[in-house]
């Protein structure tokens, strides 16, 4: 399992979710944490990701073109959230949303998609 860590802030956020995403390790091997990390594991691989404003805006504007303004404002709202899993879940949700386009916010039988509405 791979990890890629950063910052609790939309731009590291962002580009912690670019990375990932370009890494081309399947997204079932990878999860996005937060930092601090509050426990290490032995076997896995942590990375991280420091901010950059091109990458961040590239995400933005997938969103808003493939998906929906209305989405990009639910992740970011959702950012701001002190969950611990709040990475990892805006990630899962922008992989749905690729797939299933702007109504994906309301499929809620999708683990992450209900998680996001916690």
């Amino acid at each position: 399992m791979t990890y890629y860590t950063c910052r609790q802030d939309l731009e590291s956020m962002f580009t912690c979710i670019y990375v990932a995403w370009s890494s081309g390790k399947g997204h079932q091997n990878i999860r996005l944490l937060l930092e601090p990390v509050s426990q290490f594991t032995l076997f896995d691989e942590y990375i991280h990701v420091e901010p950059d404003l091109t990458k961040t805006n590239q995400v933005i504007t997938s969103i808003n073109k493939k998906i929906s303004p209305w989405f990009y404002h639910e992740m970011a709202y959702t950012s701001m959230a002190y969950e611990e899993d709040v990475l990892d879940n805006i990630y899962r949700c922008m992989i749905l949303g690729f797939a299933y386009g702007p109504q994906v916010l309301k499929q809620l039988q999708y683990r992450d998609i209900m998680r996001h509405h916690e």
